[in-house]
């Protein structure tokens, strides 16, 4: 895989892991207690497995994507 590709599926799949988490304190207004674990739950687990199955699996592909990829994240809370 180039490293184009393999950059744009680590953006898309750190975007959709965000977006999820993104819910939890909406969810946490309107749902009652059970429905927020349970789906506060589903979207940890979900953005665990993105960040296993998708992420990293671009950082072993290319490995200096990781330091560069997390630097932007801390500087600008988002990805290049």
């Amino acid at each position: 895989m180039e490293r184009d590709l393999a950059k744009l599926v680590a953006i898309t799949a750190f975007e959709s892991a965000a977006g999820l988490n993104n819910l939890i304190p909406l969810l946490k207004q309107r749902c009652d207690e059970r429905e927020y674990r349970e789906l506060s739950l589903a979207i940890a687990t979900s953005s665990a497995e993105i960040s296993l199955q998708i992420i990293n699996k671009m950082f072993a592909i290319y490995p200096d994507m990781k330091t560069e990829f997390d630097a932007h994240v801390q500087k600008f809370g988002r990805p290049f």
